[in-house]
């Protein structure tokens, strides 16, 4: 029922609608965040969060609480090794306190402890180029790759990696 709108500018902020009244509920933004624009944004399943992922210099990626319109954690993704730009953030479906963050040469699973969020499970994002995740289910994460490759992650472990062959199209 929520539509989170990204701007950037002099301070980047996200704006939060209720698609059933048509009106802005919150204008949030994070004034420890240095980049000038948000790249992506995801709600939690019970929708008293929104995650916004900033973009370059730092990549902070921040969790507001919708009901107070308060910053409630940070994380700079920046120190991230070869971290390239974020493509997209997902809660789970089911948990309210887990993240996935995907893009070039990272992919990262977040776990919430207390207010900080914290890495976990598979660690080897930096081997690929992700585009595009969904969770299949509440144990599997699916993640899309620039080589055309599927990466399927259970519990937060890397299981198995698909490769999809391309039909020769043409003459």
């Amino acid at each position: 029922q929520f539509l989170a709108v990204c701007r950037g500018g002099e301070s980047a902020a996200v704006s939060v609608w209720d698609m059933t009244t048509r009106k802005r509920q919150r204008f949030l933004n994070c004034p420890e965040m240095a980049s000038d624009h948000y790249v992506a944004a995801a709600f939690s399943p019970d929708e008293r969060m929104l995650a916004a992922q900033g973009g370059p210099p730092d990549w902070t990626l921040v969790l507001f609480l919708l009901e107070k319109g308060k910053v409630f954690s940070v994380l700079r993704l920046s120190d991230t090794p070869g971290l390239g730009p974020v493509a997209s953030i997902l809660y789970h479906p089911e948990d309210n306190g887990v993240l996935s963050v995907v893009g070039e040469k990272v992919l990262k699973l977040l776990k919430l402890n207390d207010k900080l969020l914290k890495t976990w499970g598979y660690q080897g994002g930096h081997n690929h180029n992700a585009h595009s995740q969904v969770w299949a289910d509440q144990h599997t994460l699916l993640v899309g790759t620039d080589v055309g490759s599927i990466l399927l992650l259970e519990e937060g472990e890397l299981r198995t990696e698909i490769k999809v062959s391309h039909p020769h199209i043409g003459p």
